[in-house]
Parts: C-alpha cells; sequence; structure tokens
C-alpha cells in the first residue's frame, strides 16, 4: 500500500517525521510545532517515499513488535522503522515507532521516536 497524504494534518505529521529524521533547517514549522530536534542526516530524492511506505506497513500490521528496513540505492541513504509499543491514549489506538536512518556520508545514526495515534476517521496522526 502507498503512503498517501490525505489531509492537511496528515501532511503535517509527515513534514514533522521528515524534519526530524532528516534534520531539515528548512522545517522550523515542524521543529516549533513538534520540538524535534536536529541532526546530520540529509535525505535524498526518493527517500521520503520509501520511509513513510515503510512506516505506513508497521502502523496498519500486525502489533507484534517488528522492525522493517529500508533502503535507497539511489542515495545510499537507509534506516530502520522499529514499531515499539501500542497503547491507547484518549481513547484511540496509538503505536509508538522508532526511526533510525544511516546517510551515506554519515558515521552516527539518528533516532526519533513518534507517537501516531489513529482517529476516529481512520487516519493516523502523530499524538501531541
Amino acid at each position: 500500500m502507498a503512503f498517501r497524504f490525505v489531509d492537511t494534518a496528515a501532511k503535517i505529521a509527515a513534514a514533522a517525521v521528515l524534519a526530524s529524521i532528516a534534520a531539515i533547517a528548512s522545517s522550523t514549522a515542524a521543529h516549533a510545532q513538534y520540538g524535534l530536534t536536529f541532526g546530520t542526516f540529509r535525505p535524498g530524492p526518493g527517500d521520503a517515499q520509501i520511509v513513510g511506505d515503510r512506516g505506513r506497513s508497521l502502523l496498519d500490521g500486525p502489533s507484534d513488535p517488528r522492525a522493517v528496513e529500508w533502503e535507497n540505492a539511489r542515495t545510499g541513504n537507509r534506516g530502520t522503522i522499529t514499531l515499539m509499543s501500542e497503547v491507547a491514549r484518549r481513547g484511540q489506538q496509538c503505536r509508538q515507532l522508532e526511526y533510525r536512518t544511516l546517510g551515506r556520508a554519515s558515521a552516527q545514526s539518528e533516532v526519533v521516536i513518534l507517537l501516531w495515534c489513529r482517529g476516529s476517521d481512520g487516519r493516523w496522526r502523530i499524538f501531541g
């Protein structure tokens, strides 16, 4: 299943994920809203789509703690996304995902943990 942005909230949530794992200085709005920190990882063409698709598989799949790997052969960037836990918040089903990225030119991985909750409309959003 392809990761598709279906509304403004989903776009903002995806921007927050990419801002935190990609450490893009131009994403200051997402940084200010979610309090995310920036590191050294730089995304390349296609990274966002790959990370989105792989993350969606953990949100929509079974709740067993598991990890999926991702790699972009074009950029050399890679990482893992791990389903850490499933909890309920304010009556919503939520899943905590850990995003670990490693860039081609980076010796250290960047780690971001986000809590995603499914709304009554069935869409996943960052809980905040």
